[in-house]
């Protein structure tokens, strides 16, 4: 360890009140210990609920208790019937949003601005929804950093989940230190929420923090309690829950109360989801099961609760305490396909231990030091008495202002000296870097004007148009883009231009915007010419041409038909979630037309007897050389939420004889996946069956259909991959075969 350290000559216990008033003291290995069982059972708890994620059903409050999940009820004893061990853990942004930020510690120490991490964000581009996904748009579209990317100025999402699932980490660095803690539960949730949503990541973290020097889960949510606002809505959940659990309400009463007393803060809000964590911890007694099982079955996003409850709870116990039924599925491996900076995979073991190396160097910064008594070390943490709660408050007069002021400063940067003169006065890194700097203010005044026009005056509209016949494609498609805003005839002349110019990079951008104009024949006829340069590709361009063409009229639409039926094959295949989408909501010859072309294909080199209808793009259906130990396995997927993938072929069953169609399905391997099978003759269904896995595993199953009763008659044969929960929805087909004797 390279830190400094004291050494001293008394044995002290692993964990205890340390004899020099103002500290305590934690042992090194304890908190290792602790770190690693909070990291492990957030693995264990987003693994566990997975499968059931806003699938868990609830009646209304007042009604008796049945809590069902596709279809099946559910209670305590049978929520095994769902959980599928996984071999390692693997990607889930409960996790790699936390790493994201880990890796800003370990490149940037603890001067780690909100900056760097939304830099990181856009450096390994994670999978993200929610207020991360609208922070996101904030500051990679429109250069609005945080903490304003986060802030209800720019943000609607600023009460959703996401803060509260991505704090573990800063609990964990902060052992003990409640005003360190909420700095750093502060500094992650100003990304992306605000008020209840950031109290919500403030009292998770809180109990992390509490959790290594207390391992009672009642006190340490009471702890935790004293960092949020008492008038929020968020403190009035707590206590509710803590009173009902003193009266020993039942969970289920206890859950139905909650969603009686509070129907603003349901589905993906951090209150909702937040009480069923508290659920979890507090009606789980400190039994890892029954701690998982509750915070899931209590429904909402039912994946990052139980990884919630599961992590404070892991760090209350520790790593070597978590029971092995739970942590040996995860053999220690975390299989990491985001975060370029970690290895893939990385043990979890490993990137607990790069937590606890940054959990030390927050120890010291906040006074701590490292102590050896007796061959231990030990930390000496200072006691922090709570400061108190911070109140988030964001009146819409304060949001206009804030607004207002970000559309000043971004005006200022506009009328400064122009970059038509610094091309002729300064070297061409100036120029570029004043094109930036002009980009970077357009974009900020793009997005003050989305969200209220009012602020868009005459002044900025002469200011932004003197940009519109900019040679920079960057600037003229944002001068554009604000003249939209105000419905001005120049933004589409504009964006017209930059979709003409095939090597700008705007133009992909230019392309999508321009779709607003597609119902009218002239503007949409600029988009078809696009499509007509690109049809031969299978790049960004011509997709992005078909996205923006939904809504043309009727005789563009069947122009564009007209172009794919003329496409290879493979090409018609690569664009067919795109030109699947042009029949919705079209006229009934369009749709029709779109339907006898971009949706049936016939994959010869797995079968030539049998077209596939309606395959959805999702999972990247096609053939696999190999799965589960069959070669030449065809992969499909629905065409959507309420439309299945089906085979088809038509066939003459020979008189006299016994015919029997039969082939092998499967599903995909992750936890949590299952498809319907239905099969159907002649329109009518002879077999419907759920594909999932067989004793916890995914594995091949044998289908036999009796076509007997239609000897000597002409049959169409129908396959369904439908639809049934929309998770992992892939369905596996060996090439169905008619035996006849």
């Amino acid at each position: 360890m390279s830190s400094p350290r004291v050494v001293l000559g008394a044995v002290a216990l692993a964990l205890s009140t340390a004899a020099l008033a103002g500290t305590r003291r934690l042992d090194v290995e304890t908190y290792r210990d602790k770190v690693h069982g909070g990291w492990l059972g957030k693995n264990i708890g987003v693994l566990y609920g997975e499968p059931t994620e806003f699938g868990i059903q609830w009646p209304k409050p007042g009604e008796p208790h049945k809590i069902t999940w596709r279809g099946k009820e559910l209670t305590l004893e049978n929520t095994a019937d769902w959980f599928v061990k996984p071999n390692g853990a693997h990607d889930q942004d409960d996790c790699y949003i936390e790493l994201i930020t880990l890796e800003g510690f370990e490149k940037f120490g603890l001067a780690l601005t909100q900056r760097q991490v939304a830099e990181l964000w856009q450096l390994n581009r994670p999978a993200i929804w929610c207020a991360n996904a609208a922070a996101f748009n904030n500051f990679h579209n429109f250069a609005i950093w945080p903490p304003l990317s986060g802030h209800p100025a720019f943000s609607g999402n600023t009460t959703d989940i996401d803060a509260q699932i991505e704090v573990d980490l800063m609990g964990l660095i902060s052992p003990g230190m409640p005003n360190t803690c909420e700095k750093w539960a502060r500094f992650q949730a100003g990304i992306t929420n605000f008020g209840e949503g950031t109290y919500a990541a403030v009292f998770i973290a809180q109990c992390y923090s509490a959790a290594f020097f207390d391992d009672d889960i009642r006190s340490t949510l009471q702890t935790a309690l004293k960092k949020v606002p008492a008038e929020s809505l968020y403190a009035s959940m707590v206590r509710d829950l803590l009173e009902w659990h003193a009266a020993k309400m039942d969970w289920r009463d206890a859950r139905q109360a909650y969603a009686k007393k509070y129907p603003q803060a349901h589905g993906i809000h951090a209150v909702a989801n937040s009480a069923c964590v508290i659920l979890g911890l507090l009606w789980g007694e400190k039994d890892h099961t029954r701690t998982l099982q509750i915070s899931t079955l209590a429904g909402w996003d039912s994946d990052c609760n139980p990884s919630t409850a599961a992590g404070i709870l892991g760090c209350v116990i520790g790593a070597k305490a978590t029971p092995d039924k739970w942590k040996e599925p995860l053999k220690d491996s975390y299989r990491n396909t985001t975060v370029k900076f970690y290895k893939n995979p990385t043990p979890i073991s490993e990137l607990a231990a790069r937590m606890a190396a940054v959990g030390e160097k927050a120890i010291l910064a906040a006074g701590g030091k490292v102590v050896e008594e007796g061959g231990k070390s030990f930390y000496e943490i200072p006691i922090e008495e709570p400061a108190p709660p911070v109140v988030d408050k964001a009146t819409p007069e304060e949001i206009k202002a804030i607004r207002k002021e970000v559309l000043t400063k971004a005006m200022a940067t506009l009328r400064s000296p122009s970059v038509a003169a610094k091309v002729t006065e300064e070297p061409e890194q100036r120029v570029r870097q004043a094109v930036a700097e002009t980009d970077e203010a357009m974009r900020q005044i793009q997005r003050v004007c989305q969200l209220d026009r009012t602020l868009m005056d005459d002044s900025v509209v002469a200011s932004v148009s003197q940009l519109i016949n900019s040679s920079w494609p960057n600037l003229a498609f944002r001068a554009a883009m604000i003249l939209v805003e105000r419905d001005d005839p120049r933004a589409m002349h504009v964006l017209s231009r930059i979709i003409g110019l095939e090597k700008a990079p705007e133009r992909l951008l230019a392309i999508a915007a321009f779709g607003r104009y597609a119902k009218d024949e002239t503007c949409a006829k600029v988009l078809l010419d696009a499509f007509e340069k690109e049809s031969d590709k299978k790049g960004a361009a011509a997709r992005a041409c078909l996205k923006a063409l939904r809504g043309a009229p009727a005789p563009i639409l069947l122009k564009v038909a007209d172009m794919a039926d003329k496409m290879e094959p493979a090409l018609r295949s690569a664009l067919r979630g795109e030109l699947n989408e042009l029949r919705k909501g079209a006229a009934p010859e369009v749709a029709a037309r779109f339907a006898d072309l971009s949706v049936k294909q016939v994959f010869e080199k797995w079968s030539r007897d049998w077209t596939v209808v309606d395959l959805g793009p999702d999972m990247s259906p096609g053939i696999r050389a190999e799965y589960l130990a069959k070669a030449n396995v065809l992969m499909t997927h629905p065409l959507d939420r309420a439309n299945a993938c089906y085979l088809t072929r038509t066939v003459e069953l020979a008189a006299e004889k016994k015919h029997r169609l039969e082939f092998a399905v499967a599903s995909h391997d992750a936890a949590g996946a299952d498809w319907e099978l239905r099969v159907l003759v002649n329109g009518k269904e002879l077999l419907r069956k759920t594909i999932g896995p067989v004793d916890g595993k995914p594995a091949w199953q044998p289908i036999t259909v009796d076509l007997t009763p239609y000897a000597g008659q002409k049959v169409t044969l129908r396959l369904e991959n439908a639809p049934n929960g929309w998770s992992w929805e892939g369905g596996y087909w060996t090439v169905p075969t008619l035996a006849s004797e």
